[in-house]
């Protein structure tokens, strides 16, 4: 099980090639990585590496106009991986399962976090707006990870349940 959960985050990690802004499985595979790993630092480690070398090949091939070299980072990172980790501290706490309603309530409460978190670390590196202003300009992008957010851990959910009844049969 814990490998086809491995296999899940990278999978979530790929989605990010879709270009779908705030459209990725990342943040449902990192609302989900508290219930998929048995170790702590699996739970919180895996997810941020996969997604740094996710970062890591789309800031260096996708985006590579906008920096001159081998990317490491941009200037709001360290806030964005801040909103990551706090999601993933929210994973350890409420142990969410991609089952029925409750699942809606922790997908809205993943996106609230990463969305007040990620803004305010866009805000800080200087984007020229205030933080109100920052807040109005990213709503758009709020539907869509929160949908996104639900249905992919929908999926998630399901291919990982489906997977372990297969291994136990």
């Amino acid at each position: 099980m814990r490998f086809t959960a491995l296999f899940a985050l990278i999978g979530a990690a790929a989605t990010r090639f879709l270009l779908i802004p705030n459209g990725s499985a990342v943040l449902a595979a990192n609302t989900l990585s508290g219930t998929w790993f048995r170790k702590p630092w699996m739970q919180i480690l895996l997810p941020l590496a996969v997604l740094y070398a996710s970062d890591l090949v789309l800031n260096n091939t996708v985006y590579a106009g906008y920096s001159e070299g081998f990317a490491w980072g941009f200037g709001d990172s360290l806030g964005i991986y801040a909103a990551h980790l706090a999601v993933l501290a929210y994973a350890q706490f409420a142990k969410p399962k991609a089952e029925g309603l409750a699942w809606i309530g922790h997908s809205a409460a993943s996106n609230l976090i990463f969305f007040g978190l990620s803004n305010l670390a866009v805000w800080y590196a200087g984007n020229g707006l205030s933080l109100a202003a920052t807040y109005v300009a990213a709503l758009p992008f709020l539907g869509i990870s929160f949908g996104a957010t639900a249905l992919w851990g929908y999926a998630l959910g399901f291919a990982l349940q489906r997977a372990e009844r297969t291994a136990q049969a």
